[in-house]
């Protein structure tokens, strides 16, 4: 009886044990249900989903700049060498005989205006020495003497209406004065100083070929530049107060500081109202003529677009006028 009862305690003990690990291996098994340790179900950290739109592709597509402006089939122009630079795309849409270098006659004096402007107060007071003996005959003139005091800002205004010399060579020579902190300088080295700064200052704001030796571009040898640098210097005298109002003014009676006055009148016709050669297009910029040699670089707003439109060596002075209409009728037709 005795072993009986050893033996059943034994057997109870067994399925008592037996029942508890099957319950815990349960346990087990009830908890890893619906979860994996594979890594291979899991999706990489970092990688875009099948669903999500592939970022590369619109960055692509919004980095993709514009297409060129059309090119401009132009018709034969009695100017020897012209171009037409859009400024709003950065782009020259025409180029005649732009591969020789060219002579820019008055139209030199945007850069001296500038130049003069970067290294002078607009009201700094200049009063014209002996460099107006350095004026050459036959030059176009805002009648300024050596009587006379002008701010800086006048004179530049006597540079691009009446495309005065006499100015080109009394803002030179004041530049150099005023630097020079006195008048101590002649005429001819205060000028030749000036010109020194301006073809720095050519290379400064982005030009790579231009060489001046004159204020008022009343040169032929060695006084060059070119379609590229001609861009440069235009663009540059648009986002300039001054020039820009200068170049659309028509005329104005202007008092000198000294109390002298004088009315000057644009050279350019093609902002006057009263020309034959008028246009609303046209927002102003600056002439320049050499003996039978007759130039125009002038500035148009068309269909929302700016243009700086440059024509050299026209054999006749109405010519280079007649060009600029026959460009612009142009660019007027693409916008049609």
């Amino acid at each position: 009886m005795k072993r009986f009862l050893t033996v059943s305690v034994v057997l109870l003990l067994i399925v008592c044990a037996l029942s508890a690990v099957g319950a815990g291996i349960l346990r087990d098994m009830q908890s890893g249900s619906g979860t994996s340790e594979d890594p291979g179900d899991s999706e990489p950290m970092g990688q875009p989903s099948e669903s999500s739109p592939d970022s590369s592709e619109e960055s692509q597509s919004e980095s993709t700049p514009p297409p060129p402006p059309p090119l401009l089939t132009v018709p034969e122009l009695s100017c020897t060498q012209a171009f037409v630079y859009d400024v709003t795309s950065d782009a020259f849409v025409y180029e005649k005989g732009t591969d020789r270098p060219i002579v820019p006659a008055s139209i030199t004096k945007l850069l001296t205006a500038l130049c003069a402007l970067h290294y002078m107060p607009a009201d700094g007071l200049i009063t014209p020495g002996d460099e107006q003996d350095m004026l050459q005959k036959g030059s176009s003139i805002a009648y300024v003497k050596s009587n006379h005091t002008l701010t800086l800002s006048m004179l530049v205004e006597g540079m691009m209406l009446p495309s005065g010399n006499d100015a080109a060579l009394a803002v030179a020579a004041g530049v150099a004065r005023y630097l020079n902190k006195g008048p101590g300088l002649s005429g001819a080295e205060a000028v030749s100083i000036f010109m020194g700064l301006v073809n720095d200052y050519a290379k400064a704001i982005g030009c790579t070929d231009t060489h001046f030796t004159v204020p008022d571009g009343f040169a032929y040898e060695g006084h060059t530049t070119t379609a590229h640098d001609l861009a440069v210097i235009g663009k540059a005298a648009l986002n300039n107060e001054i020039l820009r109002k200068y170049a659309a003014t028509v005329s104005e009676k202007v008092t000198y500081a000294s109390g002298h006055v004088m009315t000057w009148k644009n050279t350019n016709p093609l902002i006057d109202p009263e020309s034959s050669f008028y246009s609303p297009y046209v927002t102003g910029l600056k002439t320049g003529s050499l003996a039978e040699s007759f130039s125009v670089m002038v500035s148009a707003e068309i269909g929302g677009k700016i243009y700086l439109i440059g024509l050299f060596g026209s054999p006749t002075k109405d010519g280079r006028y007649q060009d600029a209409h026959t460009i612009l009728n142009l660019l007027l037709a693409q916008t049609v």
